[in-house]
This record gives C-alpha cells, sequence and structure tokens, in this order.
C-alpha cells in the first residue's frame, strides 16, 4: 500500500497535509464509470379527445372567402372569441365529411409553399377523412383540400 500527501486548501484546513489512500492503479483523477440499468420509458397514454391537425395549402382566392366567410360569422354571432379561421375551416371540412358526396370534384393542389389553412378533426371525422385518401390514394393534406374547396363554394354561394 502506497500513501500519498496531498496538500489541502488553504481554506479548508489551515494549511495541513491530508493523508490520501490510494491503492489503486488507475490514478486517482479518473473517474470510474457507474454502469446504468437501461429501462425502456413508458409509452404516454394519448388523449381520448386528442385532435388531428390538418394542414390545407390555399391559394390568395382561397383564403380571401375564408377569411370573409370568418368575418360574416363573427359579425352574425355575439360570441366572437371562438370563431377563427382555423374554426370556420374545421367546421367547412366537418361539414362535408358528413355529406358523405363521393364525387367530389377534383382541383388542382397548390404548391406547398403556399399559406395554409388549418383544421383540427376529431377521430370520427381524421377516419372519414382516411376513407378518401385510400379512395383517391392521396395524402391526407390532398383529400381535405379538394374536400374544403367543395365545402367553401357552398358556403360562398349564399354570400354572393
Amino acid at each position: 500500500m502506497r500513501e500519498e500527501y496531498m496538500e489541502s486548501p488553504k481554506i479548508l484546513f489551515n494549511n495541513k497535509k491530508v493523508k490520501v489512500n490510494n491503492d489503486s492503479l488507475i490514478p486517482r483523477n479518473v473517474r470510474t464509470s457507474v454502469e446504468k440499468i437501461i429501462t425502456t420509458p413508458k409509452k404516454r397514454q394519448t388523449r381520448s379527445d386528442k385532435k388531428h391537425d390538418i394542414k390545407i395549402n390555399l391559394t390568395m382566392e382561397q383564403r380571401q372567402l375564408l377569411k370573409r366567410i370568418t368575418k360574416y360569422k363573427k359579425d352574425s354571432t355575439v360570441n366572437t372569441d371562438e370563431i377563427t379561421q382555423t374554426s370556420v375551416c374545421t367546421q367547412l371540412l366537418k361539414k362535408a365529411l358528413l355529406m358523405k358526396k363521393t364525387d367530389f370534384p377534383e382541383v388542382s393542389y397548390p404548391k406547398s409553399d403556399s399559406k395554409k389553412g388549418r383544421a383540427k378533426l376529431e377521430e370520427k371525422y381524421y377516419n372519414l377523412l382516411f376513407e378518401y385518401t385510400v379512395q383517391w390514394d392521396c395524402s391526407y393534406a390532398k383529400a381535405a383540400h379538394r374536400i374544403f374547396l367543395y365545402a367553401l363554394e357552398m358556403e360562398v354561394k349564399p354570400l354572393r
């Protein structure tokens, strides 16, 4: 056994030498690693009322129509805090999905760098939208865009 004396910090021990036990062949400034037990984290539960966020690409004209409809709805109701472009977009998409109309007209899909409308769908409506994605062999966003434009045109007709 090898004994070493190490000078202690002057502040703590008043300049005294402290005896250090050094039985190891590993230098004392090398830390030993402690093996950690790796556990798989528990999956977080999802809420039963979780909403799926769908982003719908819109052209400038379509966004203007959405803004006009939103303003019209805000003007015609008392509680204007709950009416936003997202809520109007969601309502229109839900209404169109419940129509069960399978022959929504095909429309051109705008570039992805265009502005987006948003809809927040519950699981029931998201499953209905999924059926259209399978039928048309496209993404959720493209199917939502196609259905939303039909609903948007139906909503705008009475306003014109």
